[in-house]
């Protein structure tokens, strides 16, 4: 279920307790024991990361004014502590610094088990992160204080960063379709002859892969025309023929001969046939959306992030 509001007598059972709980204490109590997991277990450490960083990073100005409509993060009260109690209410009613709505909006759908999100405080390697969203779920990553953030400024960031992927991921509009594609991404990537492959265009495209692969959600025709992209201008910079280099990406990602075409001639350019811009991305669409309905019906979503 997508964030409406909650029934008044759910929003009165949930009233904070007396006291505002420590969360930055709760954590680190959390941090202890956590294992790569999922579930509302998960969800619990991961708001409580995040109540604990917003707090120590801004005091009093952690609170930013009454969400309407609030989100619905459980169909009934359930048995929690006063402290869940507290977290899940104040990340459904208020708005918190740094927390845009769509962030929000996963969190809730995660403790209600509409989504896997699965936590580790180690940043998974590009082939699990590929794994995983071919298997429909995604790494949230709790860095601990101090820990190597990438690109990103501090672990509170980090996480944010997953967060925002993860509620891409998860938006119903797109994530059948986008496992299809990172499903048929996976495949090629393990593929006897892909690695010689990739090194014929050259040591830039590697990374370029790799952030399609583990950094990049939305539609599926967003991210095939991200990575149609980079395999040309990998093409290019190496004396390749692009279109050839394109033909063959689709042979990797085992693209029926229709869909191939489709991939080819695929564009958002202003200039393109608006007509068969739609019929092509209807093609591309279904197929994508076939592989990941296959992969969901297959069930197979264990995962390591330490794998790959």
């Amino acid at each position: 279920m997508l964030a409406t509001a909650l029934p008044p007598s759910t929003r009165a059972a949930l009233a904070p307790p007396a006291t505002i709980p420590d969360f930055s204490s709760l954590w680190q109590a959390t941090a202890a024991s956590l294992v790569p997991r999922g579930g509302s277990a998960a969800a619990d450490a991961a708001l409580c990361y995040l109540l604990a960083e917003i707090s120590q990073k801004v005091g009093k100005r952690w609170l930013q004014g009454d969400r309407q409509p609030p989100l619905v993060w459980t169909d009934e009260p359930p048995t929690l502590s006063s402290w869940q109690h507290y977290a899940w209410n104040l990340l459904a009613t208020r708005h918190l610094y740094r927390v845009e709505a769509h962030v929000a909006a996963v969190l809730c759908r995660w403790r209600r088990g509409e989504v896997d999100i699965r936590v580790t405080q180690h940043p998974p390697r590009v082939a699990a992160m590929l794994a995983s969203q071919a298997q429909g779920f995604r790494w949230l990553t709790l860095l601990p204080p101090g820990a190597d953030c990438g690109q990103q400024a501090s672990p509170f960031e980090f996480a944010l960063h997953d967060l925002c992927h993860a509620a891409h991921y998860f938006d119903p509009a797109h994530h059948v379709a986008q496992r299809g594609f990172f499903t048929a991404l996976a495949r090629a990537t393990t593929t006897t002859g892909w690695l010689p492959w990739c090194a014929r265009m050259g040591p830039p495209f590697a990374g370029e892969l790799d952030h399609v692969a583990a950094d990049m959600n939305g539609s599926a025709l967003f991210l095939w025309t991200a990575l149609r992209k980079k395999i040309t201008n990998a093409a290019k910079g190496y004396a390749t023929d692009p279109v050839l280099a394109v033909r063959e990406l689709t042979r990797w990602l085992a693209m029926p001969a229709t869909v191939a075409e489709a991939a080819l001639q695929f564009s958002v350019h202003r200039d393109a046939d608006a007509d068969q811009a739609q019929l092509q991305a209807r093609v591309l669409l279904a197929w994508f959306c076939q592989i990941g309905s296959d992969s969901a019906a297959k069930g197979d979503n264990a995962g390591d992030a330490d794998s790959g």
